[in-house]
């Protein structure tokens, strides 16, 4: 039996868009749950395509979430470009809704112990690790703003290495001194943050 992998996928049962897995021919044909769609024209790997016709005014969905407004008719199996849908994004707000919740058994873990830190109100914490993947190449930009902003906020917006590198090379030019004895510096990578100590 030969193995036929998934050309497209459509990641929320609510979108209207899927994600090519693979550069797709025109008149190819891709498989879903509610028909097949033909695709009119070559789609790159990781481009987006119509999963149904698309009228002026109406709303694009990927991931769940709304990500376009169609500026022109978009036919199933097009693919989707800022020729026929443009940026749309709903707005912002926290989510009012209470979970009844109520704590889980912990007494089998009552002596066991985690490397963790005492909190000031009697709590502990642990360390948080976030882990940010981009689902298109073009949120790559914010997720770097983002990186760079929080890095900045936390008080770790230093200079690095290789900066502080070039600033020495750039004195040593100016001064006449040989370039040879500027030593690339050691980069701390465990610097605490000024604003929180656990950081």
């Amino acid at each position: 039996m030969s193995f036929c992998p998934m050309k497209a996928i459509k990641v929320s049962e609510s979108d209207n868009l899927l994600v090519a897995l693979q550069n797709l021919a025109t008149g190819e044909t891709i498989e879903t749950k509610r028909g097949n769609i033909t695709v009119r024209k070559p789609v790159s790997a990781k481009h987006k395509i119509a999963a149904n016709n698309i009228c002026i005014g109406e709303k694009a969905f990927m991931y769940g979430v709304l990500v376009g407004e169609a500026i022109r008719p978009i036919l199933k199996g097009e693919m989707i470009t800022t020729d026929n849908l443009i940026h749309r994004s709903s707005e912002y707000h926290n989510n009012q809704k209470r979970e009844n919740w109520e704590p889980p058994n912990t007494q089998n873990w009552e002596q066991k112990t985690f490397l963790g830190y005492q909190r000031s109100d009697g709590g502990v914490g642990t360390a948080n690790y976030w882990l940010v993947v981009p689902m298109v190449f073009c949120e790559n930009g914010n997720v770097e703003v983002l990186r760079r902003s929080m890095t900045k906020a936390l008080g770790f917006d230093q200079r690095s290495q290789y900066e502080n590198f070039a600033d020495e090379l750039a004195k040593a030019y100016q001064q006449g001194d040989s370039p040879a004895a500027v030593q690339l510096p050691q980069e701390n990578t465990n610097r605490p943050s000024p604003i929180f100590p656990n950081i």
